[in-house]
């Protein structure tokens, strides 16, 4: 905001440019956050391959450390096909228990 904007304008306008400041501030700080989470990540991957291997038992292969990035986007896709294979064998069995149930009362309404 420019000083003529700030004391020849609209008072709105202060606001409106105070709250896209906030916003911008907002989404900046959610970035670094996510960042640093990404970071510590990493981090503790590189702890856990130190640790197996300082504690590894004598003749095991020693874990090394990632070859490449953790690739979010795949992993993501393969936990929606995960859900959707498993929503799909809770519907086949759910299948199965009914129609296992139909049969049990027809045998009963037989008798």
């Amino acid at each position: 905001m420019t000083y003529n904007q700030y004391w020849h304008k609209e008072p709105e306008l202060f606001w409106a440019y105070r709250s896209a400041y906030e916003q911008k501030q907002d989404v900046e700080f959610e970035i670094e956050n996510y960042k640093a989470w990404l970071n510590g990540l990493y981090n503790c991957k590189a702890f856990e391959v130190v640790y197996y291997n300082f504690n590894r038992k004598e003749g095991a292969t020693p874990m090394s450390y990632l070859e490449k990035p953790f690739d979010f986007k795949e992993m993501a896709k393969k936990s929606k096909e995960e859900i959707r294979l498993e929503k799909q064998k809770k519907l086949e069995t759910d299948v199965k228990a009914m129609l296992n149930r139909g049969k049990n009362i027809l045998k009963n309404s037989k008798k």
